[in-house]
């Protein structure tokens, strides 16, 4: 019989995520925060030159998809997690998770939408073609994007902000499950 903060023979505040589930955490933190940057920019060059910066953002977006995607499986088929803590906590956590993953396929999908309303170049090897010329669904594609968009930030920092007072004020170790080893 496990006992409550026991997984596999290890307290709760020695357990660790593996190897990939670290590198597939911080590899979506760096393709949100530079897609999301990238998308802060593009307004920024004139109409004529914005092309490849637009084509960057499209890039960062579809291979955060991808990335959260592997995060996926490998989370259902094959990262070990640590025993679930009592209390509220515990749940709030996995729910701000399962919103964060949600938020972010939403923003991939929208993004990936916003792209075929408007109609786009990716660096001259793909293009999606314009579906549409109702300016309103363009417009409000794109304002779910960017209302997706910025609810994981919003989200991610909370949870970054959490882990920290995990680290600093409750000194449990949930913030070392997620570092890279080293």
């Amino acid at each position: 019989m496990r006992t409550p903060g026991h997984e596999n023979g290890h307290s709760t505040a020695s357990f660790r995520y593996s190897g990939t589930m670290v590198t597939l955490h911080w590899a979506t933190v760096g393709l949100i925060t530079a897609a999301w940057l990238s998308a802060q920019i593009i307004d920024l060059f004139p109409r004529a030159i914005r092309a490849p910066f637009t084509s960057i953002h499209i890039f960062l977006g579809a291979l955060t998809g991808v990335v959260v995607l592997a995060r996926i499986v490998v989370r259902l088929w094959g990262t070990p997690r640590p025993e679930p803590e009592p209390g509220i906590a515990d749940l709030a956590a996995r729910v701000v998770h399962l919103v964060l993953y949600a938020l972010v396929i939403a923003a991939v999908g929208l993004g990936i939408l916003n792209a075929w309303v408007r109609g786009a170049d990716v660096f001259g090897f793909f293009t999606f073609s314009s579906f549409t010329t109702d300016r309103d669904m363009r417009h409000l594609i794109g304002e779910f994007h960017e209302l997706a968009t910025n609810a994981i930030l919003v989200l991610a920092a909370g949870h970054a902000m959490m882990a920290l007072v995990h680290h600093f004020l409750l000194g449990d170790g949930v913030l070392r499950r997620m570092l890279p080893r080293g």
